[in-house]
This record gives C-alpha cells, sequence and structure tokens, in this order.
C-alpha cells in the first residue's frame, strides 16, 4: 500500500551499495554460490533481487521488491498469529493495523537492506515455534524450522542467536523435558547450517581465507571483542530511543503502557504475550550493551512482536478510567514536544542539508505532525469506532504517507543529499561485470 512512488529514489543510504553490485553480477552470470559476496551478510537479500534485474536492472522497484514481500509477510504472520493466539478477528485487524501503519514498517519495507528479511523470518520462526509447542502442530514445526533458516540466510548469527532464546524461553513456559530442548536447539541450528552449507562452502573454496576470515569474524568475533576497523560508539541507551521513535505515531500508546507496572504482571502471566516479551527485549538488550549504534535496522526484529504486543494491550485497556485517559494525553503531549526538540536538533546538526532543500525540510515537519495527529485520533477520539472497523482509518494515513514519498520522489533530483545516494547506487550497479 505504501510502496509508491518508489521508482525514482529509495529511502535508504549509501549501504545499500555494499549488495547492489553484487545482486547486478549475479543476474547477468547466474553464478549464485561462488559470485564475489558482500561477506559480512548473508546471500538471502541479493539471490531475491537478481532473479528479475533482467528486466529493468536499472530500477529502484526490483532492488526493494524482496523488502517490500518481506513487509507484506509481515503483516499476514500479524494477523495470523493474532487470530490464532486469541481467536479474535477483530483483535487481529488491530494488531495488524498497528504493524502496518506504524513507521517503522513502512520505512523498512522500503529501505533495502539485510536485516528487515532476517527480522521478518524470525518473527516466523518465533510465532510458528510457538504454536508448535502449545499445540504439537508438525506443520508449525516444519514452517519454525524453514523460517529461522531464512531468517540465517540473511543474518547468519543473529538469526540463529535470537532464535534459540526465544526456543528456550517458549520451552521454559511449557515445561518441556530438557531432551525436548536440545532436540529442537539441534534443529534450529542445523537448519540454518543446512541452508547456508552450499553457499559457504562454495565461498570458501573459490576465495579461501579471505572469505572465511571475514565471515568468523562478523558473525562470531565482533560480538566478542571490538575489532579494529569497529567504530565503538558506546552510547547505550540510542536503541532505546530509536525504537521509541520507531513505533511513531503510537509512541505515546506504548510509553503509557510501559508505566503501568500492574499491568505489565498481567500480560508476562500470558503464555502468548510472554513469548512476545521476548521475542523482543533481547535483541534490544544485546544491541545497546554492544555500544555500537546503527539505527532502526538493527533492532528490526524487535517491531513485528512488539506491534503485536501494543495492538493486544491497546484492545485490551480499561480506557473508561479517566486516571488513564489524562495520562495517554499526557504522554501524547510529551511526546509531541520530544519530537519538536529532536527536529529542532536535527536542524542544526544537518544545516547544510536543509538549507539546500527547505522544501524537503518543511515536507518532512508536515508529514511527522500528520501523523502523529493521524494515530492520535485514531486511538482515542475515534476509539469506538477504530475498534469496530479498523480498515476504515486506512485512508488517512494512506494519504499522509503516500503524499510524504511523492514529494520525496519530486525532490530527488534537486536535493544534492538525495540524489547523490542515487548517483553511488547507479554508478554501483553500472559497474558490475
Amino acid at each position: 500500500m505504501f510502496y509508491w512512488p518508489f521508482f525514482g529514489f529509495p529511502l535508504t543510504d549509501g549501504d545499500v551499495a555494499h549488495w547492489v553490485g553484487w545482486a547486478r553480477t549475479l543476474s547477468i552470470h547466474h553464478n549464485f554460490l561462488r559470485a564475489l559476496t558482500d561477506q559480512t551478510h548473508g546471500p538471502l537479500l541479493a539471490w531475491m533481487t537478481a532473479i528479475p534485474l533482467r528486466i529493468s536492472p536499472q530500477s529502484f522497484v526490483l532492488y526493494n521488491w524482496f523488502n517490500g514481500a518481506c513487509g507484506m509477510i509481515g503483516i499476514f504472520w500479524v494477523y495470523y498469529f493474532s487470530k490464532r493466539f486469541w481467536q479474535d478477528l477483530k483483535l487481529a485487524a488491530v494488531t495488524t493495523f498497528f504493524f502496518s501503519t506504524c513507521l517503522v514498517t513502512v520505512y523498512l519495507s522500503r529501505t533495502p537492506m539485510y536485516d528487515w528479511p532476517a527480522a521478518i523470518f524470525y518473527f516466523g520462526f518465533c510465532g510458528h515455534y510457538f504454536l508448535f509447542a502449545k499445540e504439537g502442530r508438525r506443520s508449525d514445526l516444519f514452517l519454525a524450522v524453514l523460517a529461522v533458516g531464512l531468517s540465517s540466510l540473511s543474518r547468519f548469527s543473529i538469526g540463529i542467536g535470537l532464535s534459540l532464546i526465544t526456543m528456550l524461553t517458549i520451552q521454559l513456559t511449557f515445561r518441556k523435558p530438557i531432551s525436548i530442548v536440545i532436540r529442537d536447539g539441534l534443529l534450529v541450528a542445523l537448519s540454518a547450517c543446512f541452508m547456508n552449507a552450499p553457499w559457504v562452502i562454495a565461498q570458501t573454496m573459490t576465495y579461501g581465507h579471505s572469505f572465511s576470515d571475514v565471515f568468523f569474524n562478523d558473525n562470531v568475533g565482533r560480538f566478542i571483542k571490538d575489532q579494529p576497523h569497529d567504530t565503538a560508539h558506546r552510547d547505550f541507551y540510542t536503541f532505546t530511543l530509536t525504537a521509541l521513535v520507531a513505533m511513531l505515531p503510537y509512541t505515546f500508546l506504548l510509553i503509557a503502557g510501559l508505566f503501568q507496572p500492574r499491568r505489565l504482571k498481567l500480560l508476562w502471566k500470558s503464555p502468548e504475550l510472554r513469548m512476545l516479551i521476548m521475542a523482543a527485549i533481547p535483541c534490544l538488550m544485546i544491541f545497546s550493551l554492544s555500544g555500537h549504534t546503527k539505527l532502526a535496522r538493527y533492532i528490526a526484529y524487535m517491531y513485528p512482536p512488539l506491534s503485536m504486543l501494543l495492538g493486544y494491550s491497546y484492545a485490551t485497556w480499561d480506557v473508561q478510567d479517566p486516571r488513564f485517559q489524562k495520562w495517554t494525553k499526557f504522554m501524547f503531549v510529551t511526546v509531541f514536544v520530544l519530537i519538536g526538540l529532536g527536529l529542532t536538533w536535527a536542524f542544526f546538526l544537518f544545516r547544510a542539508e536543509a538549507n539546500s532543500s527547505p522544501l524537503f525540510i518543511w515536507g518532512s515537519v508536515a508529514f511527522l505532525v500528520s501523523l502523529l495527529a493521524a494515530g492520535f485520533a485514531t486511538t482515542t477520539t475515534f476509539r469506538h469506532r477504530f475498534l469496530k472497523r479498523p480498515s476504515f482509518f486506512l485512508l488517512p494515513f494512506f494519504v499522509i504517507y503516500g503524499s510524504y514519498f511523492s514529494l520525496t520522489a519530486y525532490l530527488f533530483p534537486r536535493a544534492p543529499f538525495l540524489s547523490s545516494v542515487q548517483q553511488l547506487i547507479l554508478s554501483t550497479i553500472n559497474s558490475a561485470h
């Protein structure tokens, strides 16, 4: 729904140049296992992108089609898991609405990088494995094992590590014997290793230690100690702030819920909600403790379960309580003021870019203000109507997102800091052979 207009400019940064040349080379030679790679990541994104590039190798739509598809898969899984968890179609519609209109979902679905596919398939593992542990259907186990394998093809160690943590949490919830924990842990690890083995073996045979050393370092070494080429920021709070900003326009609801200890205790007693919490929190903790800041896409793994948790909490809140209504409005005003201060700080930090395209700056301000207003009106002023028919309220979000992305597409040839990324991508594509 929010894919338009991707024809001119993908909302991303220069990091996309790491793999677009690789994908273009694959589309020319079809050498999917031995082509020179961005060795810090898995091959899934480049593989899936290379397949349709024979049609139009300079189309940004094709370079982003897989991330857009992963966003749609995420929307399906949020609805599917909500329906099977709680047997409530209206509740499933609310959680899906939150996920599909949240700023981070729209941004990451339009930003073709490795973490979004890995995050979506990790989320698929969490949901299907929980359903297998609860109901015992082998089809859920098969889908869970397949999902973790696909996640590891995009982010090897992160996909395996987070899946094992979530698996252990689910097993503890249902108090499964240690033998089952060991069996399923081996299934997770073997699935990832089996699906990565052809690519890793072919790369090692072709490039030797230049591949194997980098692959081991990026998947193991960098989590043990700082590497010479890494930048250690040591700002252990940035990921938490990024997570809160990314949940716009529902950040105020998330914060309002977090400051209700009694409510959190009730949520923790539900096995489904406990799984969602444990599917989101480890990723945030691990990357926060690392001290390395890589913005929203590095903690993409927490957003699908967090959106489901927020949707469930919102749909079951006792909003008739006057104290809660006042608290929610206070949190909205607080978030609104903080966003305003953040935009002011960003203006001075990126003054050169702001002066080069004032229309982009004012358009961004109008976009955020409109998004916040739509989120507040939908979830508070029109709450009862929204709970009855969430799909009706997609229209204002479609207009807001569509207008902003159309403005961005119009401005990219005129704003140097936007067109420079486009030129970098095009030069990388054209130099591929």
